[in-house]
């Protein structure tokens, strides 16, 4: 069996031409050492030590931390994901773990209440972002070396995933802004399970399809968890949109900020 899951892996990861099957089995056995023993029907079995690094080698592996400080960084952004803020995601002033919370940028580098932003602000919180996000998620040194944003970046296999999140909170807003009003409502109310159900459906093959970041991983959990963050925070922007009282919401929650 494993000598056919890795003849079948080579093929669909690495054979991405049209191509004779005579020309397919002559280019493995040039490129991949462990063809030689893989189609040797009469030789002894491929073990799970010598097939697992190949089949296995898409997935994203552990965490390899041997600084203290750094591992209880990583243990402080695992479990619950964080609420929604906006209907956009989460908050983009600290980190919304609440066993983190800890501020992008420094108070000092960011206007006060009633003060203007300029783009210095905007840069240095964009920068204290990205950094924060790519130290907490990022399992390769390239990923926090390089990262811009510190969010997922394409996952491009068999090359495994840079990180350790996806775009959950974008890929529910995507998904919810292409339903129409009575979906909407059904979904909302979760008066019907089977709609919240299609919802978390779509939404997961929504982080799947962008195929950013570990998109291996199960996403309904995460998904269910903090739809109702979602919702209020919709509640909120309509509420501001019509001119209601979201609006005090709205700035209870910047304040807290």
């Amino acid at each position: 069996m494993r000598r056919v899951q890795m003849i079948v892996f080579w093929l669909v990861y690495y054979q991405t031409a049209h191509t004779r099957a005579k020309t397919f089995f002559q280019n493995i056995q040039t490129n991949r050492p462990l063809s030689i023993p893989v189609l040797d029907v009469f030789g002894p079995a491929i073990t799970p030590a010598a097939a697992d690094p190949v089949l296995l080698g898409i997935f994203r592996g552990e965490v390899t931390v041997t600084d203290p400080e750094t591992q209880a960084f990583h243990d402080r952004h695992t479990g619950n994901i964080p609420p929604f803020v906006t209907p956009f995601g989460p908050s983009v002033l600290r980190c919304g773990f609440s066993t983190c919370a800890e501020p992008f940028t420094p108070a000092y580098q960011l206007p006060g209440l009633g003060e203007k932003w300029t783009p210095s602000h905007e840069d240095a919180l964009r920068a204290g972002r990205a950094a924060h996000l790519a130290k907490a998620f990022g399992i390769h040194k390239d990923f926090t070396r390089t990262s811009q944003t510190g969010m997922p970046t394409p996952t491009s296999s068999p090359a495994p995933p840079n990180s350790s999140h996806t775009n959950t909170h974008i890929s529910i807003a995507r998904v919810w802004a292409r339903l129409d009003k009575t979906q909407r409502a059904k979904v909302a109310a979760g008066s019907e399970k089977g709609a919240v159900d299609e919802f978390v459906k779509d939404v997961s093959f929504e982080i799947y399809d962008s195929r950013r970041g570990d998109v291996f991983a199960e996403a309904e959990d995460d998904v269910r968890q903090i739809l109702p963050s979602f919702f209020e925070a919709l509640k909120l922007a309509v509420e501001v949109e019509q001119g209601g009282g979201g609006y005090y919401g709205i700035c209870d929650r910047f304040r807290q900020e």
